[in-house]
């Protein structure tokens, strides 16, 4: 999976490359909600859930065909313990993105790449006791991550487009299969 994405992004890259200069914006920047499937590992076995959250984003213009900048997001989700309601998973990352971009007539599309760093943080209740009293279990664990991700930009006027973006993340030991997504994103990017 990792090889067909590359081998699409250095493609994109390749052929932007040749490409005359673009139309779109020198800086964009925004916020941007999204929803996705989470499958986390943890030491009560695998959990998994519909995940959602916010995240932002700001990219510059480096070259004609080629954005650098940052993102960063909060996504989380509730599942059930062992058959008890109120346990939570929450992710938070974010780091350097590199995206290759061209324009067809007014949308611009890209294909990129976020490096960084997040943090998975869980609660997990393990067992219920009289008196409101509950036995839990607080983890909060670091990861590399590498997002990639392709985002469609239609302008509604010259100062801000409507976005839809799509990720999956990739990290080490605390996601199952070391992957979580895919994730779709709608936002709004401040175009300048």
């Amino acid at each position: 999976m990792m090889k067909k994405i590359a081998a699409v992004m250095i493609s994109l890259l390749i052929s932007a490359s040749s490409a005359p200069l673009l139309t779109a914006p020198f800086l964009n920047g925004g916020m941007f909600y999204h929803a996705g499937y989470g499958d986390v590992r943890s030491p009560f076995g695998d959990i998994s859930g519909l995940s959602a959250g916010l995240g932002g984003r700001l990219a510059f213009s480096v070259l004609p065909w080629l954005r650098a900048g940052g993102m960063g997001f909060a996504s989380g989700f509730d599942y059930n313990g062992p058959g008890l309601p109120g346990s939570y998973c929450s992710i938070g990352a974010g780091g350097a993105t590199v995206e290759a971009f061209t324009a067809f007539g007014p949308v611009v599309c890209s294909i990129g790449m976020l490096a960084g760093g997040g943090t998975i943080r869980q609660l997990h209740i393990i067992s219920n006791q009289s008196a409101g009293v509950s036995t839990v279990s607080y983890t909060s664990t670091g990861t590399f991550i590498a997002v990639p991700f392709c985002i469609i930009e239609m302008p509604v006027t010259p100062a801000f487009s409507i976005a839809v973006m799509a990720d999956w993340l990739f990290g080490t030991r605390i996601i199952s299969g070391s992957s979580y997504g895919p994730r779709v994103h709608l936002g709004i990017l401040f175009n300048r």
